[in-house]
C-alpha cells in the first residue's frame, strides 16, 4: 500500500533542488536548449510557484510517496479552477530504483484517492513526449490526450 504524506521542510528543500534539476534536464532535451539556460528557467518557475524557500501555498500541495516505510517518490499537486476542482499534477516522480516495479500505477491510484479528499473532480498533467515510460503509464491508468503543445527551435 502506498501512503501519500505531506512533505516536511527538509523534504521540500531536498525535493526542490532535485526537481529543478530534473525539470531543467527534461526541458533541455525537449526544447533542444542548453542545460544551463533551462536551469535558470526551472529556478524561475519554482521561485514563482513555491516562493519563500519552497513553502507550499494554499493551492500547492507537496507530498512524498511511501511504500513499506520507504520513500519511493514525490508528487506536487496544484488545485486549480474556480472551485479548486482540478488537481493539476506539476510533478510525479519516482526514485530511479523504484521504477519498473509497479509502484507507478499503485502510487498514482493513491494520489487519485488523495486528490478526491482535497475536493478535486479531475486530474490533469503534462508529460514530455520523449518520456515514453511516463506516457505509457498515464495512458494505462486512463489519461487521454486533450491537447498538443508543439515547439520549433529557431
Amino acid at each position: 500500500m502506498i501512503e501519500v504524506r505531506k512533505m516536511s521542510a527538509a523534504e521540500i528543500s531536498e525535493y526542490r533542488e532535485m526537481a529543478m534539476e530534473h525539470l531543467a534536464r527534461e526541458e533541455a532535451e525537449a526544447y533542444e536548449r542548453p542545460l544551463e539556460e533551462m536551469r535558470v528557467s526551472a529556478r524561475k518557475a519554482f521561485d514563482s510557484l513555491l516562493p519563500d524557500g519552497g513553502a507550499a501555498g494554499p493551492d500547492q500541495h507537496l507530498y512524498s510517496l511511501w511504500a513499506n516505510e520507504q520513500s519511493i517518490g514525490y508528487v506536487w499537486i496544484s488545485l486549480r479552477g474556480d472551485r479548486k476542482q482540478i488537481a493539476y499534477i506539476l510533478d510525479f516522480y519516482l526514485h530511479p530504483g523504484m521504477r519498473g516495479k509497479g509502484y507507478g500505477t499503485e502510487a498514482f491510484a493513491a494520489v487519485e484517492n488523495h486528490t478526491r479528499k482535497l475536493g478535486a473532480e479531475s486530474i490533469s498533467l503534462n508529460v514530455f513526449r520523449h518520456n515514453t515510460v511516463a506516457v505509457h503509464l498515464y495512458e494505462k491508468i486512463g489519461f487521454r490526450v486533450v491537447s498538443y503543445m508543439m515547439a520549433k527551435t529557431l
